[in-house]
């Protein structure tokens, strides 16, 4: 899969308080490059916990620490990373009236 943007993702783990997620981030970021996911069905053997929340693909990283959320086109094997950030900011976000303008 081709992941558009790996930045969201260093910019999280860049953070003095968010430098533990680097590797949990990191794992995820090279599981799903080195994958060619077809169908949702698919991303949940990896990743079991995985939700489809206001369109999105919600990932829980790092034991739920934290959370990716990110459009996925399995016809053109292209992964749009919209959010990084702790389980709690994600939680926040969903309080939200419309998520995708948020993010």
């Amino acid at each position: 899969m081709r992941i558009i943007s790996q930045k969201k993702i260093k910019d999280f783990y860049g953070l003095p308080q968010y430098e533990q997620a680097k590797i949990p981030l990191q794992q995820w970021y090279y599981t799903i490059r080195n994958r060619d996911y077809r169908s949702f069905a698919q991303i949940l053997v990896d990743f079991g916990d995985t939700v489809r929340e206001k369109g999105l693909y919600v990932f829980s990283i790092g034991e739920g620490k934290y959370k990716v959320a990110a459009s996925i086109y399995f016809d053109t094997g292209c992964v749009y990373v919209r959010f990084v950030g702790s389980a709690s900011d994600w939680e926040a976000l969903l309080d939200e009236r419309d998520v995708k303008r948020t993010i």
